[in-house]
């Protein structure tokens, strides 16, 4: 159900949810002041306590009254990267709500590039707001992904469709330096080169997406060769042939990533519809830029196992 900037602003105030757009993927909100709405929200999704929330915000003066001791290269990252797909978790006050923290002393923090999301958080304050999908499923990029997840009669705020299709990079701030907590929109090269600095990555499960499975659609995906004949179905690139009269799934063509990332959790939800048992997914990529990110989202969905993958990538 579409609504408009006052009633989104009204149900949140009163502690109710409203699923919003971002540039990433839809994210089902919450106001931080609202207990009651932010348990909602694991109810809905069946989240597990234990994994915490991000906060979006309108602005920097927002985010600067939920964190503390945040250093210099903070604000030059929020500077060039904000508005924008970069999450960064730092140290948190004491007042934020230990459900949105899940009882850490770190918290998520981010300022979505989506007008009609940023006008709605200045009139309501930060909102918590995890994509908008039952937990491990494949986040949702379209209205019709929300309506089939939690039906056609909930709420969500009139605004321009996702356009990553992907979720939000994660960094971290931990022991005075920054690790790489997980992969999303915008590199890992990229953020180095603005740092001038390496990052390392770190197995800290303190921020979304990397402690439990994520979007997996009901359709078993697979990309070993030796499953390429047995699938029910080939996912692939229009500019690559693939000897096999099965049904075939385009990703777009394989030297456009971002044209790959917008369709991917698209086709995930489409192998449900079309009620696909097993599903061949072609993750020969180059290593690098977004295409980690793609391949690091088909591994996380797959049934095959993930840790001979280098020797399918290009």
């Amino acid at each position: 159900m579409i609504i408009d900037q006052k009633k989104a602003k009204k149900i949140l105030l009163e502690g109710g949810n409203v699923i919003i757009p971002t540039e990433t993927v839809y994210g089902l909100a919450g106001s931080i002041n609202c207990p009651n709405s932010i348990e909602t929200i694991y109810r809905l999704k069946n989240r597990p306590k234990q994994n915490p929330l991000i906060i979006h915000f309108a602005n920097l003066k927002q985010v600067l009254e939920c964190v503390e001791d945040v250093p210099e290269s903070f604000y030059r990252l929020a500077k060039f990267f904000w508005p924008g797909p970069l999450t960064m978790v730092l140290q948190g006050r004491n007042n934020l709500n230990h459900a949105i923290t899940a009882g850490l002393k770190t918290v998520a923090v981010r300022i979505p590039a989506h007008l009609e999301t940023l006008k709605l958080i200045e009139e309501t304050g930060p909102l918590v707001a995890p994509s908008a999908n039952i937990s491990g499923r494949p986040s949702s990029t379209k209205i019709k992904h929300i309506e089939n997840d939690f039906g056609k009669n909930f709420p969500i705020l009139e605004g321009t469709e996702p356009i990553c299709g992907l979720e939000s990079t994660i960094i971290g701030w931990i022991d005075n330096k920054w690790v790489f907590l997980r992969h999303g929109v915008i590199s890992l090269q990229e953020i180095e080169r603005f740092l001038g600095e390496n990052i390392n990555h770190s197995d800290l499960q303190i921020c979304p997406g990397t402690k439990f499975r994520h979007y997996s659609p009901e359709a078993k995906i697979f990309y070993s060769n030796e499953m390429f004949f047995k699938a029910d179905a080939i996912v692939g690139y229009e500019n690559r042939s693939y000897l096999s009269k099965k049904p075939f799934y385009s990703l777009g063509r394989d030297d456009d990533p971002k044209k790959i990332a917008y369709r991917l959790f698209d086709l995930f939800r489409r192998f449900d519809e079309d009620c696909l048992k097993n599903v061949w997914i072609d993750i020969k990529l180059p290593n690098e830029g977004l295409y980690i990110t793609i391949i690091e989202r088909i591994l996380k969905a797959s049934y095959t196992d993930s840790s001979n993958f280098e020797s399918n990538v290009l």
